[in-house]
């Protein structure tokens, strides 16, 4: 943050920072860097700084995984949670709650996505795959136990949980 504007930086070996101004929650793989921006979410090239997709409106959260991006959209009180093919542009809601439920910043790695969904101080943790459509719940479903922000890698999952004061 600089005179109270966030920027996205991208640190590369031997390399100057490339930043990116008032931009804030990036993802990056490989050359691909996707963030939000007072437009929405921007997919660029970060070395170039080329644009190659721009998602318009109220997005947040956004994760980068290969050709794929998965964000969330509000629409009204409703969140859903948006995995876009940027190659054939096609979009599909993996998850979709109501007022009062935070949908969580999702984490995308291949073809397997994974989010929380809180209310309160209780919330879980999903895991998809993006080929079967099989949801599977991973952490949660105690009264007062906040489990959230899941990161994967392609073996393993972890997220943190929160009961009281204690994560």
């Amino acid at each position: 943050q600089a005179n109270g504007v966030t920027n996205v930086v991208v640190l590369a070996k031997d390399a100057p920072p490339v930043v990116f101004p008032a931009a804030r929650t990036p993802s990056i793989h490989g050359r691909r860097l996707a963030y939000v921006d007072a437009a929405g979410i921007r997919v660029v090239d970060w070395r170039s700084g080329v644009e190659e997709y721009r998602e318009p409106g109220p997005v947040d959260k956004p994760s980068l995984s290969g050709p794929r991006l998965a964000y969330v959209r509000r629409v009204g009180s409703t969140r859903r949670l948006i995995v876009r093919n940027l190659t054939n542009r096609r979009p599909r809601v993996v998850a979709s709650v109501g007022a009062g439920v935070d949908l969580g910043r999702p984490s995308l790695v291949g073809r397997v996505i994974a989010w929380h969904e809180s209310r309160g101080p209780s919330g879980v943790v999903f895991v998809r795959s993006l080929d079967t459509g099989r949801t599977r719940l991973i952490a949660g479903g105690r009264r007062s136990v906040l489990n959230m922000n899941p990161v994967m890698t392609t073996r393993h999952i972890a997220w943190t949980q929160r009961v009281g004061e204690r994560a």
